[in-house]
């Protein structure tokens, strides 16, 4: 039987509560937590800035997670103050740039052989460019053309479905960490093509 992604009620109990994540942990629980602003997307259009935060962050712990092999964290004992992050021997490292995917999706692209059609990379492009502006920039004002939004998500979901399980550049560790991923994939898929529908009767 594969181990649970989240904690036991007796280990949380013995340890109290620490949050502790991974690359691969953070993969698998970034396309939970976009499925759920998707859902939210279908009744309320300002949803978008959170689906699209999100599939960033998304997209990003998949790349980093085939860069660095996908191992397990080290183990480190909870100490007086916060846990701060750590890095594997071949985690890229924190980078300084405000905007760290589209130089590790390239790495990621030399490393894996992965080719994608030029408007999947345009539409890459864009999601880093959204992400930078709705996150970092917080402007005072912005403006989204909602019916665009389906297809960057889409092309960052194939890029997700490639590194993580068609053909699949990350080593899973933990088989419950990729039966999510993969449901919650689908599942955003869906929620994708519900969200085409319904512009689409609004055009």
């Amino acid at each position: 039987m594969s181990q649970s992604p989240f904690p036991s009620a007796g280990h949380l109990q013995r340890a109290g509560v620490w949050v502790e994540s991974d690359q691969q942990k953070d993969a698998a629980r970034a396309l939970e937590a976009l499925h759920s602003q998707l859902i939210g997307a279908v009744i309320d259009p300002y949803s978008w800035k959170w689906v699209l935060i999100t599939l960033y962050h998304a997209v990003l712990a998949f790349v980093v997670a085939s860069l660095d092999g996908g191992r397990p964290a080290p183990e480190v004992e909870p100490g007086e103050r916060t846990l701060q992050p750590h890095f594997g021997s071949d985690h890229p490292g924190r980078g300084t740039d405000a905007d760290p995917l589209p130089q590790r999706y390239e790495a990621m692209k030399a490393k894996t052989g992965f080719a994608p059609r030029p408007d999947v990379d345009e539409d890459i492009a864009r999601l880093s460019q959204y992400r930078t502006a709705l996150e970092l920039d917080l402007p005072t004002g912005w403006l989204l053309q909602v019916k665009e939004l389906p297809g960057i998500s889409r092309s960052a979901l194939r890029v997700i479905e490639y590194l993580g399980w068609s053909p699949g550049k990350i080593p899973w560790y933990r088989e419950s960490l990729i039966d999510l991923a993969r449901v919650k994939h689908l599942a955003s898929m869906n929620v994708l093509d519900a969200l085409d529908r319904q512009y689409q009767q609004k055009s």
